[in-house]
């Protein structure tokens, strides 16, 4: 498969038409290499899903430090369990992007053995 081949011609579909059309394009590239499109899906979502955790925890984090709360407060006890939820979230979203790219890397160089196979078998 020529890649700048399929780039032009993906261009070209785009131009003409549209975004439906670079979809359905993409759908057909994808089934004509036999990619399993539920995995490559099941990692976007996992990205995603990454990024708005990140994104939500940043946020909890900037609200946690614009209250001022002393010990003596009754929602102390509560900006604490803030605090280490925050903390919690952060090492899951830690986990969770190590285990993504580590995923990605992974399927990148199994993709790269399979290119390198003796088809002729």
């Amino acid at each position: 498969m020529d890649i700048m081949l399929k780039a032009r011609e993906f261009a070209s579909v785009l131009q003409t038409d549209g975004v439906k059309g670079g979809k359905a394009f993409i759908e057909n590239l994808f089934s004509d290499e036999k990619a399993n499109m539920g995995a490559i899906f099941a990692v976007l979502s996992l990205i995603v899903m990454g990024v708005l955790m990140f994104v939500g925890l940043s946020i909890l984090s900037g609200v946690d430090a614009a209250t001022n709360i002393n010990n003596t407060s009754a929602f102390y006890a509560t900006k604490t369990n803030v605090i280490s939820g925050i903390n919690s979230g952060m090492s899951m979203t830690t986990v969770l992007m190590i285990v993504v790219i580590s995923t990605a890397v992974l399927a990148s160089l199994f993709g790269i053995f399979v290119l390198f196979q003796n088809r002729n078998q």
